[in-house]
């Protein structure tokens, strides 16, 4: 059954196929055989035209050329040789008067010459000329492409016989080249003759006659196939071998340039020059359209007789088959036998067909879901292929925007645990999924009644594009707002889940989205400065500052308030620095971390001064460290680092107590009395005490948090500015009266500590 009715269609379709098969091939094979005999029927008829034309042009000018070479004017001229007497200078005007009038009577002449070849002296249509200003004058107004000396001119101006034809190319704008006969004078002298009449003919203007006859290409050939004219390259008839054609005339398909053309050959009788014509087919693009017409009336006789075969055979050969399709709705898969012809191959592939699409629907609507997720992620983030209709994509996706004004929330979900304390078989990728459809359902409710939202999920966020449909800009803002308040409350009081929420500002554009969702990430940012859980919009966020307070002097006060484990002025003054920073402006969240991990480091500046050994201490520094990277706002990084504070500040005060307090203040007392010594050093302290001085470096930095010779300087550079502020005393004076060897020396300390010189320090003071 199976090859019986493969057989029976194959045979159709061969019979169907083979009709416009016969049909065209005969079409061809006519229209060939038309376009070969019309292609060289008018090829023909053209030349011919263009061979008369261009015959009476070139007899026109060799019978003016014998009419002046036997003129008696002409001849009494140059058998003169003297050209300066009077009466052969007025004959010598009478013939440029003679010569012009030649020229203006016939628009093809450019210019006449009689040229003395014994005195290399001419006669112009204007003027008298030497050969070799001839020479140049020729030379300038032509310009020939190929370059020759004067001798070489000479030998090109000399005519022999009745006259001869040459081409030149020149560069001269706009013509196509020179035409030149030259003509021996007197004309019965070939050898040597005393003078040479030249006649420069237009050559453009010869072919722009040719043109106007023939629109293919035409190329004149001398007796010698030397190039005389052409209306294309000269270089392409060299592609064709003239030999191949008969003696008179002649036709040939041939290929010139790369292209097909049909090529004529016809000779002159009265000139001995070739003519060749040469019609690419495109010209006779008429008669190839009416050729391409003819071909699609054949086709179209194709189509309809061998359609109604196609329609019999198909008629007849599916009649079967729709008995079969009305037989497969009564079937099920299972009593379908394997195998068969293919009637029992299109049943079983039927029922498959309908398990496969039902399967494919529904993995479809699960797509459709991924799909919606993946176009909007693209789409905040700007990276939506623009290339590609969105209207088409949403469409396909069911995304239907109904106005041109939008808003972005961003969800952030901190803490879910709780909402899965009951004891549950999810994985995690499955509490993730319930979580995310429970928040977009919450928050579809909450704004779907009056707005279009669409969710995605984006870098482990959920976000919310609402489209708004109210004009009220305002009340949109204010809505949306406590829309999300609501949401959020829903989702914290009833379900224990936190989250932190960015809101945009309403823009206009489906272009302006990804600036929405800028905005609904940068104001989510701001849960650093603000705190965990909150709802901010990016109308609430203030023109951040970029700079923090926090200078040299008061890191060094908070680093010896540490090292001398006084932890009520160390705290103080680190909620006194992050209130200065924090207050009269937003703070950027950038510069806000800097902050925060200035006053880390400078925490852990001052536990490497103190030389702290405890391990647990130790490790509780390593610890610190980590924390401060891993909090997530400004409070947790605040309430960490007093911890930390409080740690070091105990272990400080632990440590100094276990110290001898009493020699401490003997070795300040010391210090005190001596200050202004400039013979007081750290070897001197030592000896007075009678201690190694190394120990006593060491012994004074844990019981004060500083080294010896710091607290020295420190304590002159006291003395310093008191005296700075208080006295006009030049700085030789104040250094001996303070201690310092020299005034550089107190220069160089003052510099150290207080970051400016005592002259700039003297001048703020009294400037204030």
């Amino acid at each position: 059954m199976r090859r019986k009715v493969f057989h029976l269609w194959l045979y159709s379709y061969l019979i169907i196929l083979f009709i416009p098969i016969l049909i065209t091939t005969t079409v061809l094979v006519y229209s060939q055989k038309m376009l070969d005999s019309e292609v060289n029927r008018t090829n023909d008829a053209l030349l011919h035209q263009v061979r008369q034309a261009v015959d009476n042009q070139i007899n026109d000018i060799r019978r003016m050329g014998t009419q002046l070479a036997n003129d008696p004017k002409m001849l009494s001229y140059y058998s003169r040789y003297n050209y300066d007497r009077p009466d052969v200078k007025l004959l010598g005007n009478e013939l440029i008067s003679s010569l012009r009038s030649y020229t203006v009577a016939n628009g093809t002449i450019s210019d006449i010459y009689l040229f003395d070849k014994r005195k290399h002296y001419a006669l112009t249509t204007s003027t008298y000329l030497s050969g070799e200003e001839l020479y140049r004058r020729f030379r300038q107004t032509y310009r020939p492409v190929d370059d020759f000396t004067y001798e070489q001119w000479l030998t090109w101006l000399d005519g022999s016989g009745k006259g001869a034809f040459r081409s030149l190319n020149t560069g001269t704008d706009g013509a196509k080249g020179l035409l030149v006969y030259t003509q021996s004078l007197p004309v019965q002298q070939t050898q040597e003759p005393p003078a040479v009449l030249v006649i420069l003919l237009k050559q453009e203007r010869l072919i722009s006659q040719i043109e106007s006859i023939s629109q293919g290409l035409i190329y004149i050939m001398d007796d010698r196939n030397r190039s005389i004219l052409a209306t294309g390259s000269p270089a392409d008839v060299t592609e064709i071998d003239l030999n191949d054609f008969p003696e008179d005339h002649g036709f040939q398909n041939v290929s010139i340039g790369g292209e097909k053309a049909a090529a004529t050959y016809i000779s002159s009788s009265d000139t001995g020059w070739k003519y060749v014509s040469v019609v690419p087919l495109s010209i006779y693009a008429e008669k190839v359209t009416m050729l391409k017409r003819l071909i699609a009336v054949s086709f179209l006789l194709c189509i309809g007789l061998g359609g109604g075969f196609v329609y019999w055979f198909t008629h007849r050969n599916y009649r079967p088959i729709r008995h079969m399709i009305d037989m497969v709705s009564t079937k099920v898969k299972s009593n379908i036998e394997r195998g068969g012809n293919e009637f029992s191959m299109l049943q079983r592939f039927i029922s498959e067909s309908a398990a496969f699409e039902e399967e494919a629907r529904r993995k479809m609507r699960e797509h459709e879901k991924t799909g919606v997720n993946h176009i909007l992620g693209r789409l905040l983030k700007g990276k939506f292929d623009m290339s590609v209709s969105p209207s088409q994509v949403f469409d396909m996706l069911d995304i239907r925007f109904e106005s041109d004004r939008f808003v972005v929330l961003l969800v952030q979900i901190e803490d879910y645990e709780k909402l899965f304390s009951q004891p549950a078989d999810l994985i995690p990728e499955q509490k993730l999924h319930f979580l995310y459809l429970m928040v977009t359902n919450i928050f579809e409710e909450m704004l779907g009644e009056r707005y279009k939202v669409y969710f995605s999920e984006v870098d482990g966020m959920i976000a919310c594009v609402v489209n708004i449909r109210d004009e009220c800009e305002v009340a949109s803002k204010e809505d949306i707002f406590q829309a999300v308040r609501e949401a959020q409350a829903t989702l914290s009081n009833g379900f224990l889940v936190q989250m932190s929420i960015g809101i945009s500002d309403i823009h206009s554009r489906q272009a302006s989205i990804p600036k929405c969702y800028g905005e609904a990430l940068e104001a989510l940012g701001y849960k650093f400065v603000l705190g965990p859980n909150q709802v901010i919009s990016h109308g609430m966020i203030q023109s951040p500052r970029h700079n923090i307070d926090y200078s040299l002097e008061l890191e060094r006060q908070l680093i010896n308030f540490i090292a001398t484990g006084n932890y009520e002025e160390a705290g103080s003054l680190l909620h006194r620095i992050l209130l200065q920073n924090f207050t009269g402006g937003t703070l950027s969240n950038q510069f806000g971390k800097l902050l925060m991990f200035e006053l880390a480091g400078t925490m852990l500046k001052a536990v490497e001064q103190v030389q702290i050994g405890n391990e647990e201490m130790i490790a509780r520094k390593n610890n610190f460290i980590m924390q401060v990277a891993e909090c997530g706002t400004f409070v947790e990084m605040e309430k960490m680092s007093l911890s930390f504070l409080r740690n070091v500040c105990d272990y400080i005060q632990d440590k100094k107590k276990s110290h001898n307090s009493l020699l401490k203040d003997r070795i300040l007392d010391y210090v005190h009395e001596h200050v202004t010594d400039t013979k007081l050093s750290l070897t001197d302290i030592s000896l007075a005490f009678n201690m190694n001085p190394t120990y006593l470096s060491r012994f004074f930095k844990e019981q004060t948090g500083e080294n010896l010779v710091d607290y020295v300087n420190q304590s002159r550079i006291l003395l310093a500015k008191q005296l700075l502020r208080s006295t006009s005393a030049s700085l030789n004076e104040i250094s001996e009266q303070v201690g310092f060897a020299s005034s550089q020396s107190l220069i160089r300390v003052f510099k150290k500590y207080e970051g400016i010189t005592p002259g700039q320090f003297r001048t703020q003071h009294h400037a204030g």
